[in-house]
């Protein structure tokens, strides 16, 4: 992987986790379950993004390979539903688990105005 590419996955993963260990801890402590929705929900986005980089990486360092690509998204998409289906059973739980997976977008934000300002 170009290394332009592995700081910027390095970093955002970096930024995500700091920011999920932080928001976890403060959830949990007023509602245990809600906190580890919210955890769940962020490590899916993590692993997600990483996943998407990976396998995009590869592709177009192969010049080949779109049925990698679409196979990895469904996959990754059926992940995403698994999870948001476990949820379902309680919306407070479900919209944790959203929260958490939204809250990889700030990580990429941070990432933007960091290093538009360098």
């Amino acid at each position: 992987m170009n290394a332009k590419i592995k700081s910027l996955v390095f970093s955002i993963t970096k930024t995500n986790i700091l920011l999920t260990i932080i928001a976890t801890l403060l959830i949990s402590l007023f509602n245990f379950r809600f906190g580890v929705a919210f955890l769940v929900g962020s490590a899916i986005a993590t692993i997600n993004f990483t996943a998407n980089a990976i396998v995009i990486n590869k592709v177009i360092s192969n010049r080949r390979g779109a049925l990698k690509i679409q196979l990895s998204f469904v996959l990754r998409m059926l992940l995403i539903l698994l999870f948001t289906l476990i949820f379902m059973r309680d919306v407070k739980e479900l919209a944790f688990y959203l929260i958490g997976f939204i809250l990889h977008q700030i990580s990429i934000f941070i990432y933007t105005k960091k290093n538009k300002a360098l």
